[in-house]
């Protein structure tokens, strides 16, 4: 598992370099900020993802997380979590248009959370999602309408 975590590792950077690459091919200069500080922290996680694997290679033992069940034939690919995320991300994408981008944001992160952890889900933990989706919004909208003053898709509520 290690070694597919340093290949993923590998292609983030990979992508994060080749897309730092085209950033001067961008004709506004003051377009470029946000995408090179979202390109630079992707190339840092991925380095950061390479780096802790490369520790686990090669430590001794297994990490503390892994059990005598991590072995290929016994594990199968998460299939569940990964198609609940793309088709919330193709909803997501499909409704902001009509309601907005931070309705749709607060509706997106919430819906995901809650599909994500409906096994062990409770009035507090519900309470807790709603908040913690309504800062993120929050956040976001500081930072593109306040700070960044850029104008985000409008939809009926906002």
């Amino acid at each position: 598992m290690k070694k597919q975590e340093i290949i993923c590792g590998l292609v983030v950077v990979a992508g994060s370099a080749a897309l730092y690459a085209s950033l001067p091919f961008i004709k506004d200069p003051r377009a470029i900020t946000f995408p090179r500080i979202v390109i630079m922290s992707m190339g840092i996680l991925g380095a950061g993802l390479i780096l802790q694997a490369a520790i686990l290679l090669f430590s001794s033992g297994k990490p503390p997380h892994s059990t005598a069940d991590d072995s290929p034939a016994i594990r199968s690919f998460p299939w569940k979590p990964v198609l609940t995320v793309l088709t919330g991300i193709i909803v997501y994408m499909v409704i902001m248009q009509h309601i907005g981008f931070y309705v749709s944001t607060f509706i997106y992160f919430t819906g995901i959370i809650f599909s994500l952890s409906y096994k062990d889900l409770n009035l507090k933990k519900s309470v807790k999602t709603g908040i913690m989706s309504f800062a993120f919004t929050t956040v976001l909208f500081v930072l593109f309408n306040v700070i960044l003053k850029v104008q985000m898709p409008r939809g009926i509520f906002f």
